[in-house]
């Protein structure tokens, strides 16, 4: 089956958090990687999502290391629309 990745960037402008992580991240712009497989035996190409990915430093170690967060672009949604709300009423 092919797949695909898709690369984009998101930006917080607050510490935000989502299910996987330990402790709140910090503001800044952060990759998001989106996997795709594509369904086969339609007249057509889709593709279906697999798994989306954020990517954030290593705040733990200072090394300049990035660590892998599995989350959902449901999730994801909302923690990007938690930040802008959080400026709208500061």
């Amino acid at each position: 089956m092919p797949t695909r990745s898709r690369e984009t960037q998101v930006t917080f402008l607050h510490a935000f958090t989502l299910a996987a992580f330990n402790a709140p991240q910090p503001p800044g712009t952060y990759l998001v990687v989106v996997d795709e497989e594509q369904l086969e035996g339609l007249s057509f190409t889709v593709f279906r999502r697999t798994a989306t990915t954020l990517y954030a430093p290593d705040i733990s170690t200072k090394s300049g290391m990035q660590q892998a967060y599995p989350t959902t672009d449901a999730e994801l949604d909302a923690a990007l629309e938690t930040d802008m709300l959080f400026e709208i009423l500061t």
